[in-house]
């Protein structure tokens, strides 16, 4: 210690001299305020003399010493802790991404350690490469052995276990070895994976299950047959989806004072999708205003008349009152119900097409404003896309304005389009193929 320490100084109370003084003096005390080469230096010198001490006190390379880095068990805790305390989540979201979490870590845990207690006693610096290589083999079978998952999947679980190993080590940095930190078993695999499930979708190994649009034909029957089945709510929460082209979480999280009816300055009827107290607006989306005609227009209308009538009489502040209340719960899960509802009818239509769900309605009204040669800017900006275009037209109408009556146009120029989908002269082409 007095090799690496120096001198006790009685007086001052303090170490003199030691390695640890000399190259503090030549790192940690030197001037910042130089060229980015000298701060390099300086990190440089610091992370030396880090590598030294703890080589000098065994800590490299050591596998008895690891009592300050984080077990697996520490990590799960740590995560889960960050969770809770993220406010933009409803608790329903929560306790799901919790779920999750628990259910990947004890997967790696019995891997790790052959039983649960012996894998999340591991700290995370024995993890190994090859760890995590038997773990994303482990990753593609199904709970209950139900076939095997697509690599996209799995890349995806894969990015949680990487935020928790990272979590861990960010709020735990000081107590890891220098040669130890910034080498996750786990980062930079999920690249691999999504390629790897481009390439099986092309070679036919895993099937193509991206969402398409709804056919003119298939949209027609599903309007005229399966919509009137459906409870009220779950009618208007389709119809707002089709005709925004919303995620159902946005359409389901709309208050009633989110719906503008148009007066004699302001004439136009528009839905304000913004973050308010039942969802934040889903999956990187952002506020916007959408202008509203036709049916959905007139609907919702009548509908609001008789809600806001009932609430008048139960209720004082219409502000905090969902537009939907059977599923605008504060919970979260009522984006579930709606979706379920809603796509038990879809599944009733398609058949074994599993690219046709409740998503499809969004995927719809961007072919529409494709086909219809509408503004392409707007199609992304009423459907909430986040992008670098809508990153400026949502200052820009925040701002200066964008016209609703712009948005208006386009909106109506798409839905009027007849035909949005290329499925009849594919079809046209395969079956000449055939005969050739």
């Amino acid at each position: 210690n007095a090799f690496i320490y120096g001198d006790w100084d009685q007086e001052t109370q303090t170490f003199d001299g030691g390695l640890d003084d000399l190259i503090h003096e030549l790192g940690s005390n030197y001037d910042y305020s130089g060229s980015p080469e000298d701060l390099k230096a300086v990190k440089k010198a610091v992370a030396e003399r880090d590598a030294i001490l703890e080589f000098m006190q065994g800590r490299v390379g050591s596998d008895a010493f690891n009592d300050g880095v984080p077990t697996l068990q520490k990590a799960w805790e740590l995560y889960v802790t960050k969770l809770e305390s993220n406010k933009r989540m409803s608790p329903h979201y929560i306790s799901r991404a919790v779920g999750r979490v628990e259910r990947l870590v004890k997967t790696l845990a019995v891997q790790l350690g052959g039983n649960l207690e012996a894998g999340l006693a591991r700290p995370l610096d024995t993890i190994t490469h090859e760890d995590a290589d038997l773990y994303v083999k482990n990753l593609y079978r199904r709970v209950g052995g139900k076939g095997l998952k697509s690599s996209a999947s799995v890349g995806r679980e894969l990015s949680i276990v990487t935020s928790i190993y990272n979590h861990a080590e960010k709020t735990t940095m000081a107590n890891w070895p220098v040669a130890k930190r910034g080498l996750n078993p786990f980062s930079s695999r999920r690249k691999n994976l999504e390629e790897d499930h481009v390439q099986n979708i092309r070679r036919g190994v895993t099937p193509k299950l991206g969402r398409r649009p709804f056919r003119p034909e298939e949209l027609e029957i599903f309007v005229s047959e399966y919509l009137p089945r459906m409870n009220e709510e779950a009618q208007l929460i389709t119809l707002v989806t089709m005709h925004t082209g919303c995620r159902i979480g946005d359409a389901v999280g709309l208050m009633v004072t989110d719906y503008w009816g148009g007066d004699n300055d302001d004439p136009i009827p528009f839905l304000k999708f913004s973050d308010n107290e039942i969802r934040n607006v889903t999956k990187d989306g952002f506020g916007r205003s959408v202008p509203l005609f036709g049916v959905i227009s007139s609907r919702l209308e009548a509908y609001l008349d008789e809600r806001k009538a009932f609430l008048q009489k139960t209720s004082p502040n219409l502000k905090d009152a969902p537009l939907f209340p059977r599923y605008g719960r504060k919970d979260g899960s009522g984006s579930g119900s709606a979706s379920q509802i809603i796509n038990k009818h879809i599944h009733q239509l398609r058949g074994d097409d599993k690219r046709l769900t409740i998503h499809s309605f969004r995927h719809t009204l961007q072919a529409k404003f494709l086909y219809a040669g509408a503004n392409a800017d707007h199609s992304s900006y009423i459907g909430g896309w986040r992008n670098e275009i809508n990153k400026g037209l949502q200052t820009k109408y925040q701002n200066e304005g964008i016209p609703l009556e712009d948005l208006l146009e386009s909106l109506t120029k798409a839905h009027s389009v007849k035909n949005w989908v290329r499925g009849g002269v594919d079809e046209k082409m395969r079956n000449w193929q055939s005969l050739t």
